[in-house]
C-alpha cells in the first residue's frame, strides 16, 4: 500500500483496500513511514484525502522512526497543496515540529530552495516562538531556521523571503492608505460648495468592511500573518540580509 501511495496510483489503493488489505492503510515500513507519509511526501493530495477518509486520519500527525511527520515529507518536497491540506485536517501543529536530528519542515523547505512552501510557513506560524508572550518570531529561530546551506545546490532563500515579507508589508501598507483615505468625506475647499465624498466613504460602519475589501483585493495580508511577515523582514534586516526578487527555483 505505501508504495502505491507515493506513486498516487489511487485505484490501486482502493483495489488493495476492498480485497483484503484494509488494514494496511495504516501499516508502517520498517522505517516507520506508512502510507500517508508516502503519498505526502509524494505529493498525491487526492490519495492522501482518501487515506485520511478510511481511516488512516490518525497518521497525519504520525512520526516515523527518524521523528518526521507527513508535513516534514510535504514541505521537504515543495508539495504546498498537501502542506495546507495537512494543516486544514488537524495537522497544524506540525508546522514546527522537528525531527530526530532537530530539522523542522521550515529547515527542509529552506534547504531545497521551496520559497512557496517557505512563505506559507511563515505566515502559518513556523518561525513564531510558542514559549515567548505573544509568540512573535524571534532572530535566534530565523537565523536556525533559514539559514544557508554551504553543501547544497539550493540557493540561500533568505534574500528572497526578504523581498517577499517586505513585498507583503508594502501591499498592505499601501492599501490601508489609498481606502483608508478613500473612506473619509473630502470637503471642497469652496464653501459655497457641498461636501463631496468618495464611494469608498460608504462603507464607513459597516462590519469588516476593510477585511472584505482585502479579501476581493488579493494579496493584502492582514492580523498575525502580516506581523508574521513584518517580524521576519525585521529579523532579516538586523542579520545583515539583503532582498533579491526573484529566486526562479520553486
Amino acid at each position: 500500500m505505501a508504495y502505491f501511495s507515493f506513486e498516487g496510483d489511487l485505484l490501486m489503493c482502493q483495489w488493495l483496500h476492498a480485497n483484503g488489505a484494509a488494514e494496511d492503510i495504516s501499516r508502517a515500513e520498517e522505517d516507520g513511514c506508512t502510507p500517508m507519509h508516502g503519498a505526502c511526501r509524494g505529493g498525491k493530495l487526492s490519495v492522501c484525502k482518501w487515506l485520511f477518509e478510511v481511516g488512516a486520519d490518525g497518521d497525519i500527525s504520525r512520526a516515523d522512526n527518524y521523528g518526521e511527520t507527513p508535513m516534514h515529507k510535504a514541505c521537504r518536497e515543495g508539495h504546498l497543496p498537501v502542506c495546507k491540506w495537512l494543516y486544514e485536517v488537524g495537522a497544524d501543529g506540525g508546522i514546527s515540529r522537528a525531527n530526530n536530528d532537530g530539522e523542522t519542515p521550515m529547515w527542509s523547505a529552506c534547504r531545497d530552495g521551496h520559497l512557496s512552501v517557505c512563505e506559507w510557513l511563515v505566515l502559518k506560524g513556523a518561525l513564531n516562538d510558542p514559549d515567548l508572550a505573544g509568540q512573535h518570531i524571534t532572530q535566534a529561530i530565523v537565523e536556525r531556521d533559514t539559514r544557508p546551506f554551504a553543501y547544497h545546490n539550493a540557493p540561500d532563500c533568505r534574500p528572497f523571503l526578504l523581498a517577499w515579507a517586505q513585498g507583503m508589508v508594502a501591499a498592505s501598507d499601501s492599501f490601508r492608505n489609498t481606502v483608508l483615505m478613500g473612506t473619509f468625506s473630502r470637503s471642497s475647499p469652496n464653501t459655497a460648495v457641498a461636501p463631496t465624498s468618495s464611494p469608498l466613504s460608504k462603507l464607513r460602519g459597516l462590519p469588516d468592511a476593510l477585511e472584505l475589501v482585502a479579501d476581493f483585493v488579493g494579496g493584502v495580508r492582514r492580523g498575525r500573518e502580516l506581523r508574521n511577515a513584518r517580524e521576519l523582514a525585521e529579523c532579516l534586516v538586523a542579520m545583515g540580509v539583503v532582498a533579491v526578487a526573484d529566486l526562479g527555483n520553486d
